[in-house]
């Protein structure tokens, strides 16, 4: 029969495989984002002061 994207989504292993070599080796290797406002990020024991853009 055909491959089509309803009988790879039906392939729980396949997908699972598919998933895990893209969290390995992303598309794209390094994504960044800009503040839209001032923010305070907050960790455990630290505070960090993000500045809009």
């Amino acid at each position: 029969g055909k491959v089509t994207i309803e009988a790879l989504e039906k392939m729980e292993l396949t997908k699972s495989a598919v998933w895990e070599a893209l969290r390995l080796d992303p598309p794209v290797k390094f994504q960044y984002g800009r503040a839209k406002a001032d923010m305070n990020i907050e960790s455990h024991d630290a505070v960090f002061a993000m500045k809009k853009g």
